[in-house]
């Protein structure tokens, strides 16, 4: 390959990672360049794409990788590339599957496969599945800690805590320490807290304890001393990292509102279709939804798909978090300019893909539940391609909410708007605003609950949901946690216990801890607090 034959290809990761940002552009204009005349070069694919990934250009570079790979299928390392950021940027876990089964073929030491394929069926909520290729993972490889850490996550979805604590108990005991506390507390468990101290003591330093330091904050919150569990919670979220900088997430919203507008929903009138028979549940992660989707899943014409998702991988490949400045728009189309130059069998692609996951069938009679929360960035697109749809949003106080996504352990997306409290109520404001923005411009009914009314009237409330999704009242939804389902988030205990009240205002508790927080959502505090209190009357 011209550009990098003065490279060993073994060192070509490393030399990416470390070039300062001339060097990346220089290389990405070159090998553009060359690719003009050399399309069949997969070398250059690859390295183009890496260089791509560099910059946060996950759409483009995926493009580059899927081409590497239908050059040289046999290559282990494209292969291997193409699953990750399918997996990891773009959340498509279905096609990741496709990737890590080829490469679990191709690859002599199949274990690590198993696990990442593992993950992506948990996180399709698919334990069964999950769990028999585990089993098959076991086999081959028994003193594999990783192995457990993820069976013990696969029968969190089932409820099985003791199945888990079990699972982490032999994980425990291979080693993955700094993982323990974390999964038995969200199975459901108590923890040990002479333990986990012993153990962040051992592990001073160590890039993996934010497990740790989340068990030992959920067991400071549970007695009662609430300065030494934010402590504790702290530090765990200064142990994490996010995907997307601050700068990114907020230029998500900006593209966002940007880009679905009057005029697109207008011009993209004709891309809606006549099914009716999608629920979307929206708002911010520990809101409620998954008590919500419980609730709606227990009436016999409804069934939940968990969190499926529509449009953000989408979204997130055409660049939602690209900033493109006003000086490069002559060269570079920005995100909303990119939505209305797409050609409509893209937007009609998509649509067979969603259907495809949510198992739509021939004259689909019950409703299909999507509950993925982050759907309030697509609330657009939804309004284009299915205007019939029903969106609940799902509210509650903003300091309960964001200290509640504080607390948790969260995959590296949320990490990336959770792990500092500035940067939390930053995006907080702006999903705010954004709520607001598709209420006046969305064509499409979105329906509010507010989390405190749902937990004190929850039949009231459960009414109100049912009869704006068009059917008949069913007491069935009233007995909801004896139906048995299951869900893959951080609520997954907690859905199949009663309804409780003792998580409202609940942030009060931590004080001076939450200023900076606080300071932020002063104002959306105060309208919120208003508009529940006039629902009340």
């Amino acid at each position: 390959m011209a550009i990098f034959t003065k490279y060993d290809p073994d060192q070509l990761n490393q030399f990416v990672d470390e070039a300062p940002l001339p060097t990346v552009y220089r290389e990405i204009a070159g090998l553009e360049a060359y690719l003009k005349t050399n399309k069949k070069d997969h070398e250059a694919h690859y390295a183009l794409a890496l260089f791509l990934i560099r910059l946060k250009q996950n759409a483009k570079a995926m493009e580059h990788l899927d081409a590497a790979h239908k050059l040289q299928r046999s290559s282990q390392v494209i292969l291997r590339a193409l699953a990750e950021i399918t997996i990891n940027e773009a959340n498509n876990y279905k096609r990741g599957l496709i990737y890590l089964k080829r490469l679990s073929q191709m690859v002599d030491n199949k274990v690590q496969a198993y696990i990442e394929m593992a993950k992506c069926h948990i996180h399709l909520h698919q334990a069964d599945e999950a769990l028999a290729i585990l089993e098959k993972a076991e086999r081959k490889a028994p003193n594999t800690a990783a192995i457990y850490v993820s069976k013990a996550d696969a029968y969190q979805l089932t409820g099985d805590a003791d199945a888990a604590e079990a699972a982490l108990q032999r994980a425990r005991e291979l080693g993955a320490r700094a993982q323990f506390g974390g999964n038995l507390a969200r199975a459901g468990k108590e923890s040990n807290i002479e333990e986990i101290l012993s153990e962040l003591e051992r592990l001073k330093g160590h890039d993996s304890v934010g497990g740790l330091h989340n068990a030992a904050a959920e067991y400071y919150d549970k007695a009662g001393d609430f300065d030494k569990a934010f402590e504790h919670y702290k530090a765990c979220n200064e142990n994490s990292k996010g995907k997307y900088t601050q700068e990114q997430l907020l230029t998500g919203f900006r593209n966002v509102r940007e880009a679905f507008n009057p005029s697109f929903y207008l011009s993209h009138k004709h891309l809606g279709t006549s099914f009716d028979k999608f629920i979307f549940i929206v708002g911010m992660p520990r809101s409620g939804t998954t008590l919500t989707e419980a609730i709606l899943a227990a009436h016999p014409q409804i069934e939940d798909r968990g969190e499926i998702g529509f449009g953000g991988d989408f979204q997130m490949l055409h660049g939602m978090f690209e900033e493109v400045p006003e000086s490069l728009r002559s060269m570079q189309d920005s995100f909303a300019r990119k939505m209305s130059k797409l050609p409509d069998q893209e937007f009609r692609a998509l649509l067979q893909v969603y259907f495809n996951k949510m198992g739509v069938v021939k004259d689909q009679q019950v409703m299909l539940v999507d509950k993925m929360p982050h759907n309030f960035l697509t609330v657009g697109l939804i309004a284009t391609m299915f205007p019939k749809s029903k969106v609940i949003f799902c509210r509650r106080h903003p300091m309960d909410v964001s200290l509640s996504c504080y607390k948790q352990n969260f995959n590296e997306y949320h990490q990336s708007y959770c792990s500092d409290l500035k940067t939390l109520g930053l995006y907080y404001y702006q999903f705010w605003k954004l709520m607001e923005y598709w209420k006046d411009t969305a064509p499409i009914e979105i329906h509010d609950i507010f989390y405190e009314d749902l937990v004190q009237n929850t039949e009231l409330v459960a009414r109100g949901m049912i009869e704006h999704v068009g059917l008949e009242w069913d007491p069935a939804c009233l007995d909801h946690t004896k139906t048995q389902k299951t869900v893959a988030t951080a609520s997954a205990w907690q859905v199949r216990q009663p309804v409780y009240t003792d998580s409202m205002m609940k942030w009060k508790k931590y004080g001076d801890n939450l200023k900076p927080l606080e300071t932020i959502l002063a104002p959306l505090n105060k309208q919120y607090e208003e508009e529940l209190g006039a629902k009340s009357k």
